[in-house]
């Protein structure tokens, strides 16, 4: 419960939830900063990969960007973890995920002769503790 309830503060306090409005609205969750530690303790927890990038160019001191680690996660994993941590983040955070899962329109129609894989249970270790 420790790495959940960590998670729940890193999240309310580092975190964005966005609307892919490109792909029928699919909710995601992000959370990106410098420190590669923490973002490894993420990635763990939500059984995603990084994504690390060093934005161009200089900034106002005239230094180089520092490097940029990223995790996100959309669709049925975010709903599931979105699901869990809704009760304890603030109004807020609450009201934008409503409408994030308010929002999207999951993919219920195939074209003729495809047929959909089945559904294997998503495994997210942070929701497992």
């Amino acid at each position: 419960m420790e790495d959940f309830f960590w998670f729940v503060g890193l999240f309310e306090g580092e975190g964005c939830i966005a609307i892919d409005k490109s792909d029928r609205n699919r909710p995601s969750l992000e959370i990106s900063m410098q420190d590669r530690d923490i973002m490894e303790r993420v990635s763990k927890l939500l059984d995603h990969n990084i994504r690390s990038r060093t934005p161009n160019g200089r900034n106002v001191r005239g230094e180089s960007y520092k490097e940029i680690h990223k995790v996100r996660i959309a669709g049925h994993k975010a709903k599931k973890v979105i699901q869990a941590i809704y009760p304890y983040m603030s109004k807020r955070r609450q009201e934008k995920m409503r409408e994030a899962l308010e929002a999207w329109k999951p993919k219920t129609t195939y074209r003729e002769g495809y047929t959909p894989k089945p559904k294997k249970e998503i495994d997210i270790p942070l929701l497992s503790i």
